[in-house]
């Protein structure tokens, strides 16, 4: 790290200490928050702002660059409100986040992200409707394969009901439509992306939910799925999903969800072979003695490339993280994950057996000033291969510290 970045980080961190540390920042209501979560009443509004300050710090490949790396200081902010307001027996709650990202050298990379979420849904009566939408304006790295910056805008629309059968049975029902457009100047390894993945979304689905006990709730979902593309009309597909869940309350020991069951994934071309099989989802937390905590996010399914050969890939990936009280407010962490990808390709353009490999370690130390405070500074170390092409490959390495206050 050279002296100018480490002034920056040194400065960065300097003002996450000052900031974390700042007296009089507990909330004033009468209305219990969400757990975690600092609240503010307004007459009938209640806000619940937060702010995320991550990646203050150090990056050795901004742009994950197999040839030639190149490192920056850089800083993302991510301020958000929430609002929920009651208008008789509905609810309407709504939420701003906005992400600014800084590079002191590379002010290419910079950029303000928006995403806009609205809900409306009933809260009494034993059928309880929705209505949702969301508009979400980013300039960031998308999904597993896409290692660049890159502008895209997605927006969606959804509503259902949920139907309370008895105390603890009910069945759910909902329709989702979502479009998602890149930029026209937007680019990854010559590709043009909005040629290539461009799209509509369309999503049915019922289920039955099921309260096995007050802190944990089985599912089973059905989901009829169609992906229509602008211009890449290869990719067009149907998909069916069978979801077995379960849904585990914020005050278990273990929180979070699980989901695990089959979808059948079926493309209109005939030159693309189809999958069938396992999928799932994983978002878990487990606690141990008060001292230990386990997290886990895991995804297993099919998602669309940008690369014209390989129309979609298979994804596996996995990440856990291992938080150690070790006294008073501090705690060790340690961070491991790993993404592997492998590639389907046309029939009449095969590429055999093509696999993508992203691996990640790393550690370090977390404070917790208040149950809604929170300071760490981690290094992590990231590697990615390809058993095909170089282009592919890059390391990269972090030291950076983040700062979460109300969430």
């Amino acid at each position: 790290m050279s002296e100018r970045h480490g002034c920056h980080f040194t400065a960065a961190l300097t003002i996450v200490l000052l900031v974390s540390s700042a007296p009089g920042l507990a909330a004033q209501t009468s209305q219990m928050p969400p757990a975690g979560e600092a609240a503010f009443l307004a007459g009938p509004v209640t806000l619940y702002p937060s702010i995320v300050l991550r990646d203050v710090g150090f990056d050795s490949n901004i742009r994950n660059d197999a040839d030639e790396a190149q490192g920056d200081f850089t800083l993302t902010a991510q301020p958000r409100l929430r609002a929920a307001v009651p208008f008789g027996s509905t609810l309407l709650s709504t939420s701003v986040t906005v992400g600014l990202v800084y590079y002191a050298t590379y002010k290419d990379q910079q950029s303000v992200n928006r995403l806009f979420e609205g809900r409306l849904e009933g809260l009494i009566s034993r059928l309880r409707p929705f209505l949702a939408a969301t508009l979400n304006h980013t300039r960031e790295r998308a999904g597993y394969e896409i290692d660049a910056r890159v502008l895209r805008e997605e927006a969606s629309v959804s509503g259902g009901a949920e139907l309370k059968l008895t105390g603890i049975t009910s069945l759910t029902a909902s329709y989702r439509s979502t479009t998602q457009n890149y930029g026209e100047d937007e680019g990854f390894l010559g590709t043009p992306l909005a040629n290539q993945l461009d799209h509509t979304t369309n999503v049915a689905s019922v289920g039955v939910k099921y309260a096995l006990t007050p802190l944990t709730t089985v599912s089973r979902d059905m989901e009829w799925q169609r992906d229509l593309f602008d211009t890449s009309t290869i990719r067009d597909a149907d998909s069916v999903r069978v979801m077995p869940g379960v849904q585990f309350s914020p005050d278990a020991v273990i929180t979070g969800r699980v989901a695990m069951g089959f979808r059948q994934f079926t493309p209109r071309a005939s030159v693309l072979a189809g999958f069938g099989g396992l999928v799932g989802s994983a978002n878990v937390s487990y606690t141990m003695l008060n001292v230990t905590t386990f997290s886990v996010e895991a995804t297993r399914d099919v998602m669309y490339s940008f690369e014209p050969a390989t129309p979609y890939y298979l994804v596996n990936s996995g990440r856990l993280t291992l938080s150690q009280r070790i006294g008073g407010p501090y705690d060790v962490i340690a961070l491991a994950g790993q993404d592997r990808l492998e590639y389907q390709g046309l029939e009449v353009l095969p590429v055999a057996g093509r696999v993508d490999r992203t691996r990640m370690v790393g550690g370090g130390i977390g404070y917790r000033f208040n149950p809604s405070l929170r300071l760490a500074l981690i290094y992590d170390r990231t590697e990615r291969v390809s058993n095909t092409l170089d282009r592919r490959a890059y390391e990269r390495q972090r030291v950076f510290a983040s700062a979460t206050y109300g969430q």
